[in-house]
C-alpha cells in the first residue's frame, strides 16, 4: 500500500471485503496474461502449427515463477473462496479452452482432422499439453520455465494428439 501511496483505510474502502480484494487483483492477474496467447493464436496455419502456437504460448505464460505461485494460492483457497477457482476458470481456463476449440474447428472444416466432440478433444488436449508440466511445477518437483526438453515434449505431444484426430 505504500507503493500506492494510499493508507489501509482509503485501499479497503474500494472493496467490500478482502475476497473481493483479490477476486480483482485475480482478475487483473489473468487479464495481463491472457492476450499474449490469444495474439499467438490469432495466427492462420495448420491445425500443428495452431495448436503448437497456442499451447507454446501458454507454457510461456503458465510456467513462470509468478503463475504458478498464484495456481498454488488459487488451490490453497479453493475451499474457503471458491469464486476465486471460478475466476480463474471463467476469465482464464475457459478463454484458454475457447481459442484451441476454434482451432479444432477449422482443422476439422480444411478436412486435417476428424473430431465428432470439439469441446472433449480440447479438453484432451488441455490435459495432454499442460496439465503435466504445469502441475509439476505447482508441486515443485520441476522448476517453472520452459526448458529446451519441455519444448520438445511439447511438439511431440501436439503431433500425437493430431495423430489420434486424423480422419
Amino acid at each position: 500500500m505504500a507503493a500506492a501511496g494510499i493508507s489501509k483505510k482509503t485501499f479497503y474502502v474500494r472493496f467490500n471485503s478482502k475476497a473481493d480484494l483479490f477476486e480483482a487483483v485475480f482478475l487483473r492477474f489473468i487479464e495481463e496474461r491472457i492476450p499474449v496467447i490469444e495474439r499467438e493464436a490469432g495466427h492462420v496455419g495448420s491445425a500443428s502449427d495452431c495448436l503448437h502456437r497456442i499451447a507454446l504460448a501458454s507454457l510461456k505464460v503458465a510456467l513462470t515463477p509468478d503463475v504458478i505461485a498464484f495456481q498454488r494460492i488459487i488451490t490453497a483457497e479453493a475451499i474457503r473462496f471458491p469464486q476465486f477457482a471460478l475466476v480463474m476458470n471463467d476469465f482464464g481456463q475457459s478463454r484458454l479452452h475457447s481459442l484451441i476449440e476454434r482451432c479444432l474447428e477449422q482443422a476439422v472444416e480444411a478436412g486435417e482432422i476428424k473430431v465428432p466432440d470439439i469441446r472433449f478433444a480440447a479438453d484432451c488436449f488441455l490435459n495432454l499439453t499442460m496439465r503435466p508440466p504445469v502441475d509439476r511445477a505447482v508441486l515443485g518437483l520441476e522448476r517453472a520455465e520452459l526448458t529446451h526438453v519441455k519444448r520438445t515434449a511439447l511438439k511431440r505431444t501436439v503431433e500425437f494428439f493430431l495423430e489420434s484426430c486424423r480422419p
